[in-house]
């Protein structure tokens, strides 16, 4: 089994790298062309695809699947291609980027799994300050 990361450019890119480094198996699926050669040239398995086209990530293997993180800059984006995941695949895991904490609830509705980039960086930042305030 296998996780497979939808999107996101750097981020997803970025995350690749840090499964990789786990030795957990990813493919990363990106529709930017630039993307996928950085990714390539640093050992990622990633493929050019349309990331909106369920035909086109079906061909890509995903149905085999463990976990599958849609991570691309846009929420709308990210639910669209999460609800097409969950009416067309049996992914045991969906894990979907937020970046708009107003745009949570959807999801929440729809019993999937989110990070909040903007909750996940208030809170990191709040960490950096309270380890600084404690030396």
């Amino acid at each position: 089994m296998e996780t497979i990361i939808i999107g996101g450019q750097h981020v997803g890119q970025k995350l690749s790298e840090r499964l990789l480094a786990q030795e957990i198996a990813v493919v990363f699926l990106e529709d930017d062309s630039a993307t996928i050669e950085q990714a390539l040239n640093v050992g990622i398995d990633a493929h050019e695809t349309d990331i909106l086209d369920i035909q086109s990530l079906s061909d890509t293997g995903l149905e085999q699947a463990h976990t599958v993180i849609v991570a691309t800059d846009s929420d709308s984006k990210n639910l669209l291609i999460a609800q097409l995941l969950r009416v067309t695949f049996d992914t045991e895991h969906l894990i979907v980027l937020v970046n708009q904490p107003q745009n949570l609830e959807p999801l929440d509705e729809l019993e999937i799994e989110t990070v909040c980039s903007t909750q996940a960086l208030t809170t990191a930042i709040e960490d950096v300050l309270s380890e600084k305030q404690r030396h």
